[in-house]
């Protein structure tokens, strides 16, 4: 998803591919795409705000926060 900082006509989605996308587009979901998947490589894509969001919110183990710009 979308962080929500406050440069929302220039970010984008990410995506992350699921079982059901692979089933409908590539085939099936191997134990290789699996695993390159879970490192991030292959149809991963997320900016590095992304997943620095999605770390915190790993860490916080609640919620996950909105990022702020601080000048």
């Amino acid at each position: 998803d979308k962080t929500g900082i406050c440069l929302e006509d220039m970010e984008t989605g990410g995506f992350m591919p699921t079982p059901q996308y692979y089933a409908e587009k590539k085939g099936s979901l191997t134990g290789g795409i699996l695993a390159i998947t879970s490192i991030g490589q292959g149809m991963v894509l997320a900016t590095p705000l992304q997943v620095a969001q999605m770390m915190a919110g790993v860490a916080r183990g609640d919620a996950v926060p909105r990022p702020r710009l601080v000048k």
